[in-house]
């Protein structure tokens, strides 16, 4: 009695794989186009806009190979949702962009202690040129 009723469940699990395929195989291809155009849209989020609003449309562009125009919708506001894969692009860009930015930070400031440096050096160097030097009106009496 057990095999019948394991041989009738096998029967009907068959069925239904088979009914599957058939309504497959005789969808209508519109209906299969429409499955193709489906993408996934999701807001941007509002953090990663902000922290790209810091930086140039020409440099998040060449950095993310993006369209300028496209680059300029996104931080414009005009595109609200877009696919998680450009979402996940553009953070890795803004990492990239923040870390040359701090590079640029830390050369500038290895600049301008160099320069308060030489700045130093010659104010010493022309106070010894003038301690060397006389004052041609200086008078006995001081």
């Amino acid at each position: 009695m057990r095999i019948n009723y394991y041989k009738l469940q096998f029967a009907e699990h068959i069925a239904n794989i088979i009914t599957v395929d058939i309504m497959v195989l005789f969808r209508n291809k519109d209906e299969k186009q429409n499955l193709s155009k489906i993408s996934w849209s999701v807001p941007f989020p509002p953090d990663l806009l902000a922290r790209l609003r810091g930086f140039s449309a020409v440099s998040i562009a060449k950095a993310s190979g993006m369209y300028l125009d496209d680059v300029f919708d996104i931080l414009k506001g005009t595109r609200m949702r877009t696919s998680p894969e450009v979402i996940e692009l553009l953070q890795e860009v803004l990492k990239k962009l923040e870390e040359e930015d701090q590079r640029l930070e830390r050369e500038a400031a290895k600049i301008n202690f160099m320069i308060k440096g030489f700045d130093v050096l010659e104010q010493k160097n022309i106070k010894q040129r003038l301690n060397r030097l006389s004052d041609p009106y200086k008078t006995i009496e001081e």
